[in-house]
Order: C-alpha cells, then structure tokens, then sequence
C-alpha cells in the first residue's frame, strides 16, 4: 500500500492513531519526604498524570457527545423554581389553576431533556462511529503537514456511512481531501 502524501509526494507519513500513541505519554511519580520538628516526619505522595504534545492533541480522536450534568440540572430547576414562585406569591394555596399550570410550565422543559438526550444518542450511534473510522484512517505528512486518506479507505467510509444512515457521512470526508468523484 503506497502512503505518500498526494501533496508533495513524501514517504514520511504516519496514520493519525500512531500520532496520537506516539504524542501521548502517561506519568507516575512517587515523592518521599522527610521533615524534622519535635520529631521525625516521613511521607509520601502519589501523583499520575499525562503529557500531550501538541500535534498528538490536534490529531486526537473524535469524542462522543455528553449531555453536561448541569445543563440537565438547569433545565429541571427552572420549572420547578417557577411553580414554587407561582405557589409563593400567586396562590397563596394549592389551586385547581396552580394544578393545572405547573405541568403546563414543566413539560416544555422536559421536552427539552429528553431532545437532548435523543439527539445525543443519535449522534453517538450513527456519526461518532464515521468519524471514529475516518480518524482511524487518515494519515498525517511529516513533510509538509498535508492530511489526507487513501482513496480505497475513503470510498469504504462512504459506503459503510451511508448504509447506517450517516447524514454527514460526504462533507466529513470531502474535509480530509478524498475526491469521491475520481
């Protein structure tokens, strides 16, 4: 399989997950201590951590979504703070109308949770798995930075995207240079 780089014609290219392998390196330290006072203090400390260099954080893989924690919490609160303040100061007392109002104030809300919990899911099934694919194969030139994918790989994404219903499928691998009309 031939992988230069269609820009300048070099053999210095690597596939983006040996990039990001090569750029990412896990710590472990363990610092001993030794204090004197009224007596001897000894300790120790545990520390674990990672470096990135910078070309391995730019070629990283494709995250799934998340739905922050806090956004859902936000979206809860607010109906609930508007139905405790409709109770306050509106009705002094549990109405028939208060009844009728809060669900009327909470449904669009959670109507907006549950979007978002949907639209979430969709992405994570049927787009992250076309980008996971077109990061596992695009290369990256050491010579000159071009990043490209292998016309044989890009048409395979293409036909794999489009059978699970990727809507994205054609712009995502137009970006990385591939001419689906070649």
């Amino acid at each position: 399989m031939d992988c230069r780089c269609p820009k300048c014609s070099s053999n210095d290219t690597k596939i983006y997950p040996i990039i990001y392998e090569e750029g990412t390196h896990n710590l472990e330290f363990t610092t001993v201590g030794t204090a004197f006072s009224a007596e001897m203090i000894v300790g120790t400390a545990h520390s674990k951590g990672g470096i990135r260099s910078t070309l391995s954080e730019k070629l990283a893989p494709p995250q799934k979504e998340q739905i922050p924690f806090s956004g859902v919490v936000f979206l809860f609160l607010i109906p609930l703070l508007i139905c405790a303040f409709l109770l306050e100061k509106v009705f002094k007392e549990p109405e028939p109308l208060f009844w009728l109002l809060c669900p009327i104030i909470i449904t669009p809300f959670l109507f907006l949770i549950y979007r978002a919990f949907v639209n979430v899911s969709n992405y994570n099934k049927k787009e992250w798995p076309v980008h996971m694919k077109i990061w596992e194969k695009s290369f990256f030139c050491t010579r000159c930075g071009h990043t490209f994918m292998l016309d044989e790989h890009a048409r395979a994404i293409v036909e794999w995207g489009t059978q699970i219903g990727s809507k994205f499928v054609s712009d995502t691998v137009a970006s990385t240079g591939y001419d689906k009309d070649r």
